[in-house]
């Protein structure tokens, strides 16, 4: 099993505290649960009527992902947990051959917007593959959802048509009266604007890979930005090669210029953090922190992650304490 060293060398910004209870998510392995038995992972994240609303993804016995619901009475107390899932792939959706994937939500316009990835395959033989180190020509769509109670979801379809890609996220305001939406188009994180939440153009690059850093072999936006005085907070994650040619994901963040997002004000040179606990490194995939969701709760951000690809954990971090940083790093 591949593990990293205790020692990466790397200089880690001890910005985020992880929860004592992580990780505070894991699968259930009993017949009931066939549809979570392997792993628990990578969750949207609201608040409603101050409970905490984790929207995750689940893997069973057979290939598909589903979506399972936690209710949390605070940042890390599972108050409910259902024992079924709340939404399945819809049966004939050709987009959604594998599943539901990595929510992402957003409270815009008095309902809770989910942005989500849907896995297919491509029929033709002749089309090549995205990701070439899993040879298989997997087709990949931005899907948008809504909701009001996380029980009942209507589909709004493909919103990026005809294009691979994935981590979605939108804004939770418009910018310039426009409806904003990141995503992923291997490996940059792209930004789009549009009229309608239903419709985006594949848009322009919002920033790329950096060379010879953590962030070298991807990037993908992670949780919908929150909105600061210095500008759109971005939690993101990225990824680099080891040397066995295996993949590493870390957590950095962004600030976006509040007027015109697609204005980079500030990126971490540095990783807020990385897989270091156990959680962390041995999983369904291991070595991985892929950071989903992101609240404010009294006085500190909550920032919930998939952990090895097999459990959710979260972490946070004091809000005076990120603003702070946030308003030095552009002055």
């Amino acid at each position: 099993m591949f593990v990293i060293p205790a020692k990466a060398g790397i200089y880690i910004m001890k910005l985020f505290i992880r929860s004592q209870k992580n990780p505070i998510l894991s699968p259930i392995s009993d017949r009931a649960h066939w549809w979570e038995s392997k792993a628990v992972f990578n969750p949207g994240v609201a608040v409603k009527d101050n409970k905490i609303y984790l929207l995750y993804r689940a893997l069973g016995q057979i290939h598909y992902s589903y979506f399972g619901l936690s209710i949390l009475s605070d940042p890390t107390t599972i108050e409910k947990r259902l024992s079924l899932p709340v939404m399945e792939p819809e049966e004939g959706n050709k987009y959604e051959q594998f599943g539901v994937e990595d929510a992402r939500i957003t409270y815009l316009e008095g309902k809770y917007h989910i942005v989500y990835n849907a896995p297919s395959i491509y029929r033709q033989s002749k089309i090549v593959p995205l990701w070439q180190h899993m040879k298989v020509p997997w087709r990949i769509r931005c899907m948008l959802a809504q909701t009001t109670d996380f029980i009942h979801f209507k589909r709004m379809g493909n919103i990026i048509a005809n294009i691979d890609t994935k981590d979605g996220v939108l804004f939770p305001e418009k910018i310039n009266g426009q409806y904003t939406l990141l995503h992923r188009i291997i490996p940059d994180i792209w930004i789009s604007f549009s009229d309608k939440l239903t419709h985006f153009s594949k848009g322009e690059i919002l920033c790329k890979p950096r060379v010879g850093k953590w962030d070298s072999e991807r990037i993908g936006a992670g949780p919908p930005p929150i909105k600061t005085l210095s500008g759109w907070l971005l939690i993101y994650h990225g990824s680099e090669t080891i040397d066995d040619g295996r993949f590493i994901y870390r957590a950095g963040i962004m600030l976006l210029d509040l007027k015109d997002p697609r204005k980079i004000l500030y990126r971490s040179e540095e990783p807020i953090f990385q897989p270091e606990e156990k959680y962390e490194r041995e999983g369904y995939v291991n070595n991985v922190v892929f950071p989903t969701g992101l609240i404010e709760w009294g006085d500190k951000y909550w920032i919930y992650y998939g952990a090895a690809d097999q459990v959710v954990a979260a972490a946070y971090i004091d809000k005076n304490t990120m603003l702070d940083y946030l308003a030095k790093a552009v002055t």
